[in-house]
């Protein structure tokens, strides 16, 4: 593979790399553990207002939960993400 490709998988995994050292940080918890709980209270609220919501408040709703679910998606998959890019790169300085 080409130089650009390695430098390619190296940026990506010092941005992955970050985001591990935030997920085990104190911090990094505990925004995951704040988030998980927003998600589920924004699920709740909108169970609870399925029927009396506007289509705009569902909507907005939904969005959030989606955009809060990402963000803990990214920094709990940052880990298996780091040992898949590790393994991307070796393979690619071996050819």
């Amino acid at each position: 593979m080409s130089n650009s490709k390695e430098e390619e998988i190296v940026e990506d995994l010092k941005k992955v790399t970050d985001l591990v050292t935030v997920a085990n940080s104190p911090g990094g918890k505990q925004l995951v553990a704040v988030m998980m709980e927003d998600i589920i209270s924004n699920i709740e609220a909108l169970l609870a207002g399925r029927y009396t919501m506007t289509h705009m408040e569902l909507v907005t709703s939904i969005c959030d939960v989606k955009a809060k679910l990402d963000v803990v998606r990214v920094i709990n998959r940052a880990e298996s993400n780091e040992d898949f890019l590790k393994g991307l790169l070796a393979e690619t300085l071996q050819k």
